[in-house]
């Protein structure tokens, strides 16, 4: 017990003085001579840094978000101190639209006529995709491109389910809105399986259209290289066109120096990041406030789950953000970046409602990332301009309400569960028994007076009408160049095309400047640590091996699972129909 303790004694003062270095904040890099910026990530990089502590956060190999790669670039591209930019892949991630703004993020850096060039010991679709937008593509020799289409799978769990003996019920407005029939369905049901098939269509075409015009490559020859399977270590690599040559990473740096006239330096984005944009000349003018709505939308604060790291935005602080931005006479347009799959409908109205009162005083405009659909489009639909990428998730403008009877699985373990009660529906939500039909059919109406307050908002926010709005819901998803066609976002692009779309709404001048405000502001760990209060770090050493036991698959989908049961106290769900796995 004792030796316990001591170990215990000394996590814990360790922690503690990573925690007290932390507070002393970030070492800018003081840059001499030529640089070359590497371009490079731990992870899956999120839109943004909610703050929440998770395993994720403890592990100290630095956080980067997309719009400090898109920053970097965008600094890189004036600073004279930066001859180029690697952009080095493995071991990060990214999704589809968040690809195509690091895409464009690449081009706009290009036009500087600095170069750029993409490194890697194996290209994935994504990976690849982004990799094209480059000057060059170099791969380490015995390394492999791995273009093999694009996949979409989907997990249920009915029959795990029926094992333990818990059962899901449910009604839904949407002959898509399939969100519940990852827990009551043993298979994908044919609607489930038609929008996901032109989903990941539209995804197969841009990627095969942006690879075969950034390479030079026949669209059609493309295509069926790509059926081939993977690329491996062959001159064949070069004379297809797939990469510009075979180089370990110290001999592409190497090259690099030798066409310089003084001796060139690398530096990691995770240090250049921590350069202020104002330094170079960027970041000034007239203020636009970025509103970042990422994550499952709950209802009260900002959340994160310690385990898998996923984070959720709480209406209340939305609200305060939105609020804050509205009230503040230097902020002259919000552009709310949505990266959601929706959640809590009531959540949902609460933070709409907010946006509502912000375009009485300044514009709105909505930058669709990944995923923006259910909840996710909910909020966006009043904005004044919606702005998508091709690949964006997004619609799925339906609602459902489920309940989940585990009666079966207390018996089984041997818990009795007895419920007492005044009030004929005072037990509505009690998971001991089967929903009765009076409440199911109450559930239909509340769910479907949503539906239609749902469509009514698209309608008015898109300037038709309801009739046409729900020829195109019923819960069903659009990739962002499919919802352009059917007028659900008004025009395709990143985020830079939305800041481009407020300052137009606000007078601002094309060629002037402006400053950006980020809601949430970045936290460093101390100010993460002091915002989640209570002592974990006793417990943190043995959670990190348990969790890195499990894969990071079974993490998400259990999280998606987690969204959906931690709602079903809410009357109205709308989330998207479907966790989903794109390879």
């Amino acid at each position: 017990m004792f030796s316990f303790l001591v170990a215990v004694f000394v996590f814990v003062s360790t922690s503690c003085i990573n925690i007290k270095m932390g507070c002393f904040g970030e070492d800018v890099p003081d840059l001499e001579g030529k640089n070359i910026l590497v371009l490079e990530a731990y992870g899956a990089v999120p839109e943004c840094d909610r703050g929440g502590l998770s395993l994720n956060s403890l592990g100290g190999s630095g956080k980067t978000t997309l719009i400090d790669m898109i920053y970097s670039l965008k600094k890189a591209a004036v600073d004279e101190n930066i001859a180029g930019v690697i952009v080095k892949f493995g071991g990060w991630s990214v999704g589809w639209a968040q690809a195509q703004d690091l895409r464009d993020a690449i081009k706009s850096f290009r036009a500087s006529g600095k170069p750029i060039y993409a490194f890697s010991k194996i290209y994935g679709n994504i990976d690849y995709f982004i990799a094209a937008a480059c000057d060059k593509v170099y791969l380490m020799p015995q390394g492999l491109v791995t273009l093999t289409g694009v996949s979409a799978t989907t997990t249920h769990i009915r029959k795990l389910l029926d094992k333990f003996g818990i059962k899901v019920e449910y009604v839904r407005i949407g002959k898509y809105k399939t969100a519940p029939e990852m827990f009551s369905e043993e298979e994908m049901t044919p609607a489930q399986a038609e929008q996901i098939g032109e989903y990941i269509d539209t995804i197969y075409r841009e990627m095969l259209s942006a690879i075969s015009k950034d390479r030079g490559m026949d669209f059609d020859k493309l295509k069926s290289q790509l059926d081939d399977g993977f690329k491996s270590f062959s001159t064949s690599m070069t004379e297809m066109g797939f990469i510009d040559g075979f180089l370990n990473y110290d001999e592409l740096t190497a090259s690099i120096e030798k066409g310089q006239p003084e001796p060139v330096h690398t530096v990691s984005h995770l240090d250049y990041q921590k350069i202020p944009s104002e330094d170079l000349g960027l970041n000034e003018g007239p203020e636009i406030a970025v509103i970042f709505a990422t994550g499952s939308v709950n209802q009260g604060k900002d959340s994160t789950n310690f385990f898998s790291g996923s984070q959720a935005m709480g209406s209340d602080t939305m609200a305060d953000f939105i609020k804050n931005a509205r009230e503040d006479n230097d902020i002259k347009a919000i552009v709310l970046r949505v990266d959601s799959p929706g959640g809590d409908g009531l959540a949902s109205e609460a933070l709409l409602r907010e946006l509502v009162l912000a375009k009485k005083s300044k514009p709105v405009v909505v930058s669709m990332g990944n995923v923006a659909a259910s909840g996710g489009y909910y909020i966006s639909a009043l904005a004044d301009r919606i702005i998508a990428q091709p690949a964006t998730l997004t619609g799925s403008i339906g609602v459902f309400f489920a309940t989940y009877n585990m009666k079966n699985l207390y018996d089984n373990i041997g818990v009795k569960r007895q419920t007492i009660k005044k009030g004929k529906y005072s037990d509505l939500f009690n998971d001991n028994r089967d929903i009765t039909p009076e409440e199911k059919e109450m559930g239909q109406r509340i769910i479907q007076d949503f539906y239609t307050r749902f469509i009514s908002l698209v309608a008015e926010g898109r300037k038709t009408t309801t009739e046409k709005i729900d020829e195109i819901a019923q819960g069903r998803i659009w990739s962002g160049a499919d919802a352009l066609k059917n007028g659900l976002v008004d025009e395709l692009g990143g985020l830079d095309a939305a800041l481009n779309a407020a300052k137009t709404l606000a007078n601002i001048p094309a060629p002037q400047q402006i400053r950006i405000r980020l809601y949430p502001a970045r936290k460093n760990f101390c100010e993460t640590m002091m915002n989640n209060p209570g002592d974990d770090t006793i417990s943190i050493g043995l959670m990190e091996g348990i969790m890195s036991s499990i894969p990071a698959e079974a993490v998400k989908i259990l999280g998606y699972a987690e969204e959906i049961l931690n709602g079903r106290n809410s009357p109205v769900m709308a989330m998207l129909p479907f966790y989903i796995q794109l390879n």
